[in-house]
């Protein structure tokens, strides 16, 4: 009756799991006169229910700019389904469950595999913030819960209060060489990595702003296989915060489980600068991340760091291994 949709018939039924596109071909027009350009088109599906990790927390922003609006939730769509936000709730709250929990987009929009989208309190706040590019996918949630500046937790659920991911942060986990964390959102480094691990959370690069809502995280790490033993990627690196090589992957790769490691940075004087990890325990690989501080927080000057790593395991086996790395400085 208000003119404003159209009925489609398929020749077969739409399958689960496959993201159609459908394009304009021909001529048409609104009903107003006016000419949708040909070629243009968008992406649908037969959604899917969401499961435990299907969807992860990929950014945060908890303590927005001068305390106004502009924070924000980033999801990953790490799954192979087509899921709609309007079957997802965002909340708050210490508990297992939220204390307070919305739908991300009551509204609904389809989230493809391997896609994401930033659900805001404010998005034209947001957008004048950190200017996100073309393309990017900011989504209004005027109702999203409040996260405390200083620690909370974010849960993912679906419509009946299943997990599907939750996220305990702390304003600790921020770079410490920053002078202050006001307007700085946490990025995840890696999707398929646990939510729940510090190493896996790193301060948003000043080069985009301090948040990158909607888009590529600026400290995303690329999926590296493991060759040696131990390797560092990269060699060269400088901790300035810019989002380009801020930080160095420390990657173990075992031929057992149940590995216990050590990972300590030496300057070449042989002194003790920094412990990464101290007979922690993880399985066949491992990464651990060095943002080039010391122990007390402080920036190393520039200049070549020994990464020494020792391991030993129930079966007996025993060895230590070491790297050089550079830290680079302006």
């Amino acid at each position: 009756p208000y003119n404003n949709a159209v009925d489609l018939r398929l020749g077969s039924a739409l399958r689960a799991g496959v993201v159609y596109r459908l394009e304009i071909a021909d001529s048409i027009c609104d009903c107003a006169g006016r000419w949708v350009p040909l070629g243009e088109g968008i992406f649908f599906g037969l959604d899917d229910a969401p499961s435990y990790n299907d969807l992860v927390i990929n950014e945060i922003l908890f303590d927005p700019p001068d305390g106004d609006d502009a924070d924000f939730v980033e999801i990953y769509n790490r799954s192979s389904k087509i899921i709609d936000l309007k079957k997802v709730k965002i909340g708050s709250g210490s508990g297992q469950l939220p204390d307070k929990a919305v739908a991300v987009f009551s509204r609904g929009y389809q989230l493809f595999p391997g896609t994401m989208a930033a659900a805001c309190k404010n998005v034209k706040l947001t957008s004048e913030h950190y200017l996100p590019p073309p393309g990017s996918v900011l989504l209004p949630c005027d109702s999203l819960p409040p996260f405390a500046n200083s620690q909370g937790v974010t849960h993912l659920t679906d419509l009946s209060l299943q997990r599907i991911d939750r996220f305990s942060y702390d304003e600790k986990m921020h770079y410490p060489m920053l002078s202050s964390v006001d307007g700085v959102s946490l990025e995840r480094v890696r999707y398929d990595d646990e939510t729940q691990n510090d190493n896996n959370w790193k301060s948003a690069a000043a080069s985009v702003n301090f948040a990158t809502p909607g888009y590529r995280n600026s400290q995303f790490a690329e999926g590296l296989s493991v060759k040696d033993m131990l390797e560092i990627v990269p060699e060269v690196f400088s901790p300035d915060n810019d989002g380009f090589e801020d930080f160095a992957e420390v990657l173990l790769h075992f031929e057992e489980l149940e590995n216990r490691v050590t990972v300590e940075i030496f300057d070449l004087n042989s002194l003790l600068i920094k412990t990464i990890s101290n007979n922690e325990m993880v399985g066949a690989e491992a990464r651990f991340l060095w943002d080039g501080t010391d122990d007390n927080g402080r920036g190393v000057p520039p200049g070549m760091y020994v990464i020494k790593i020792s391991y030993w395991n129930l079966s007996g086996r025993k060895r230590t291994s070491r790297k050089v790395v550079s830290v680079w400085g302006k």
